[in-house]
């Protein structure tokens, strides 16, 4: 009869084993699963030239800590929604300085023959793209293959947007 009892201890102690070990595993998995949830989307709008009038367009990209690196991402979008040869044009870098005025270095692509309207909307539409999404920014200031240039095609300075687009 003992061993009866003890046979009994030692298989009720076996399913109970059991069933607290696989309680563990499925609570595990079910927090695996709960930190592989989707990145966190953050909001941003893009302004481009078309038809005459500026747009405004609505982009989602992953949540960044990084400020220059969020920009980096604005610009290629906007770059990306640009007419060609425009759209090739390749970030050399982003800059900041102390008075948060920020140094887009472009490759050349960005200074091709457009007439003072173009230039300006496209100025001007960068400028707001930037200006909207990162409130911080004082100025920006575009490089062309690391230099300084005056102008993309010779109709509107790019050492201030803020002075060539916000006073005009």
């Amino acid at each position: 009869m003992k061993k009866k009892k003890i046979i009994i201890i030692l298989i009720l102690m076996v399913i109970a084993l059991t069933t607290f070990i696989i309680f563990i595993i499925s609570k595990e998995e079910k927090n695996q699963k709960v930190s592989k949830k989707e990145p966190e989307l953050e909001n941003f709008k893009v302004f481009l030239y078309q038809n005459n009038d500026i747009i405004k367009k609505e982009i989602y990209l992953s949540k960044e800590n990084n400020e220059l690196r969020k920009i980096e991402r604005v610009l290629e979008n906007f770059i990306s929604n640009l007419r060609s040869p425009l759209d090739k044009t390749k970030i050399i870098g982003i800059y900041r300085d102390k008075t948060n005025k920020v140094y887009l270095d472009l490759s050349s692509n960005f200074s091709v023959p457009m007439d003072a309207k173009e230039e300006f909307y496209l100025l001007k539409s960068l400028y707001l793209t930037l200006k909207t999404n990162f409130i911080w920014i004082s100025d920006v200031k575009i490089l062309l293959s690391s230099s300084e240039k005056e102008t993309l095609a010779g109709h509107i300075l790019i050492d201030s947007l803020k002075e060539s687009v916000e006073e005009s």
